[in-house]
């Protein structure tokens, strides 16, 4: 029966082989999970990358739009003045004409 006893019982280099295996095993899994951490701040560094440049970009629009409704507000005062000459020298002319008739007749 001690014999039995003997044979079943882990002698010291079992534990040590038993806890460098757990050793191995720990420091495999922090290398994978420094591993997904590392690429986790990559992808968050170029979402951040993206995202000022986006912000950049928005700002250069925003500015490009600003700039192109000053200018169409100004060409639809232009145009306006236009429409209102053309009609002003429509009424003139109306008017001119109503004269010449009024001149021409007895």
């Amino acid at each position: 029966a001690s014999e039995l006893r003997g044979s079943v019982e882990p002698d010291s280099s079992t534990d040590m082989n038993l806890e460098a295996i757990g050793r191995e095993r720990l420091l495999a899994g922090l290398v994978r999970e420094r591993e997904v951490c590392q690429s986790a701040l990559e992808q968050l560094e170029y979402t951040v990358t993206q995202a000022v440049e986006a912000k950049a970009l928005a700002g250069q629009l925003r500015v490009q739009l600003a700039r192109a409704v000053e200018k169409e507000t100004a060409a639809v005062s232009l145009a306006r003045r236009g429409l209102h000459a053309a009609a002003a020298r429509l009424v003139l002319s109306v008017l001119y004409s109503r004269a010449l008739l009024l001149d021409v007749r007895p």
